[in-house]
């Protein structure tokens, strides 16, 4: 067995992944389907470290049918931090039978790799000897896993990008502390990525070994495997949502009056001024308009209406594009025009929203409202 310094932080870094994986995967508070995920990805990133803690310290000799091991991890690794970003960020996202498709790579090379799984242990070892001593080469399949594992972190930035874009400035009473950690481990999970793609190319450049690639590899995986334990251990709301508290506003100073006062204040402001008009109001500017602060105002509508923001507004929206149908100027107006004039931005979201709120679609309404005026 070689021991190095090396070796022995990636021993460190394994058995901190292995433990806080099955503490992730068990814990209870916030988001279980992202925990469970975040947990597999951990997991993955571990089996893959200790793979390569196997040829680092020679174990491989004394366990040769571990070789190869870590083969198909890549190809699972990817679309487990997706699937961790797109559970953490909607919380209530439910899958689709096609996403099954996601495992068409994993599945393709299982077949592939089967017949070297079956190999005498002598054939395993002559095999791994001669790919760590030689110049490492760019395959099809390292090739398309770089592409792949690229594709998978792009479309989890996407995820994140859009959320914000178009969800996060609407709540008012919903701790999205946790969108900063799954960032945070975006971005070190990027930097990784790109250190991986850079020492690879180096590698071709200089005629690198696969072996010195590897501990490379290792100690960037090690870095990322202590950051999920830091954030673990200090933070974990950062990697949580976890759930609002009903003691919320148990200190806060405001009182039954003040309450009464703002509530009153924002009421007139949405039926005087009618500011849910703005397809980009937030919690922000609104504050800013009642010259309330913004906590103060967050507590007001979650409060007073029992809403969060994005369902106060949209609630006045609704209500909005209803009398504005049943107008008979507007009968040359298409739905979605009104929905637009109302403040909507999306025909995709004012259609689930209109739903929501009323019962029923936004056609269904008018076709019902229609008949009673026929039968009236």
């Amino acid at each position: 067995v070689l021991i190095t310094p090396w070796v022995i932080i990636i021993s460190f870094s394994i058995v901190f992944g292995f433990v806080f994986s099955i503490n992730i995967f068990r814990h209870q508070k916030g988001n279980k389907k992202a925990n469970r995920f975040l947990a597999l990805f951990l997991f993955t990133i571990t089996i893959l470290l200790f793979s390569n803690f196997i040829v680092l310290s020679h174990l491989y000799k004394m366990f040769p049918h571990l070789i190869g091991s870590s083969f198909l991890l890549w190809y699972v690794l990817p679309p487990a931090f997706y699937f961790y970003v797109k559970t953490g960020v909607h919380a209530n996202y439910r899958f689709k039978w096609y996403e099954l498709l996601h495992l068409s790579p994993f599945v393709y090379m299982l077949i592939d790799v089967i017949p070297f799984y079956l190999l005498s242990a002598e054939i395993k070892i002559h095999w791994l000897e001669n790919y760590i001593t030689s110049p490492k080469s760019l395959s099809f399949s390292s090739g398309f896993i770089i592409v792949y594992s690229f594709a998978y972190l792009a479309a989890s930035i996407y995820v994140i990008w859009d959320f914000e874009k178009n969800y996060k400035k609407g709540f008012a009473n919903t701790s999205f502390e946790h969108i900063d950690g799954i960032k945070r481990l975006v971005l070190v999970y990027a930097i990784y990525k790109v250190l991986d793609l850079v020492g690879m190319g180096a590698s071709f450049i200089s005629d690198q070994t696969s072996i010195e690639i590897m501990q490379f590899i290792s100690i960037s995986l090690s870095i990322f495997i202590f950051v999920i334990a830091y954030t673990f251990i200090q933070q974990p709301e950062k990697l949580f949502q976890l759930e609002i508290s009903k003691t919320k506003y148990k200190t806060s100073t405001l009182s039954a009056s003040d309450l009464s006062k703002y509530s009153k204040k924002l009421d007139e402001a949405m039926i005087d001024k009618k500011l849910y008009l703005d397809s980009e109001i937030n919690l922000s500017n609104l504050a800013k308009a009642l010259d309330i602060k913004q906590h103060t105002l967050s507590q007001v509508i979650n409060q007073h209406y029992k809403m969060n923001f994005y369902e106060f507004i949209n609630k006045y929206r609704v209500d909005e594009v209803k009398t504005q149908l049943l107008k008979e100027e507007n009968k040359n107006l298409t739905i979605i025009a009104i929905a637009y004039d109302a403040g909507f931005n999306s025909k995709s979201s004012f259609h689930k929203i209109f739903k929501k709120v009323v019962g029923k679609s936004p056609t269904e309404f008018m076709k019902e409202n229609m008949m009673k005026e026929e039968n009236t």
